[in-house]
């Protein structure tokens, strides 16, 4: 962990595990609601969307590190079912995210950066 910054998880690894659920789920919210926005071609709700995704994928970047960092410490510790879960969040935020980046790639000068 980084002495710099807050923790995000707490020290119990259950609630921890949850809170990375929880986090997950968030993130995969803001990604649908950029890809909406792109699909509806709304400028003004992609960047509000595109900003909203930003602030929560450093949380979910920060909280992972957090959670690897910890996850020798804690097997065993985590009801299967939870990290089933975590598993299963995961995996929907990697569907959404792909389909996030194929819909940025349509998007005229997205790779050029802004004009």
């Amino acid at each position: 962990m980084n002495a710099n910054t807050n923790k995000i998880l707490p020290d119990d690894p259950e609630k921890a595990a949850k809170h990375m659920i929880d986090l997950t789920k968030l993130l995969t919210e803001k990604v649908e609601a950029e890809t909406n926005a792109i699909a509806m071609n709304d400028a003004v709700n992609f960047s509000v969307a595109e900003q909203d995704k930003q602030k929560v994928a450093l949380m979910y970047q920060q909280a992972a590190e957090e959670f690897h960092a910890q996850v020798t410490e804690w097997r065993g510790q985590i009801e299967k079912h939870v990290l089933d879960e975590l598993e299963k969040a995961q995996n929907m935020l990697g569907q959404v995210t792909k389909g996030n980046v194929n819909m940025l790639k349509k998007i005229p000068g997205a790779d050029k950066g802004e004009e």
